[in-house]
């Protein structure tokens, strides 16, 4: 779980510079963080730091809205 855990934290620095050209890409972008930050929040899980799961779960409710 660290290594995924290590995966999981570059893809979503990668987020920070990646600017969609389309609406379509835009929402192609979106989806995509929320899976990385559910991977994120089930990883945390099993690693027992809770606090950080729920964090990463909050994240994904935020990006539903």
């Amino acid at each position: 779980y660290t290594k995924a855990d290590i995966e999981y934290q570059k893809a979503l620095i990668q987020f920070d510079y990646a600017f969609p050209d389309t609406p379509a890409e835009e929402k192609e972008m979106e989806k995509l963080q929320e899976q990385v930050h559910t991977n994120m929040a089930l990883v945390k899980f099993y690693k027992k730091d809770y606090k950080e799961c729920i964090s990463q779960c909050a994240l994904v409710i935020i990006l539903r809205e």
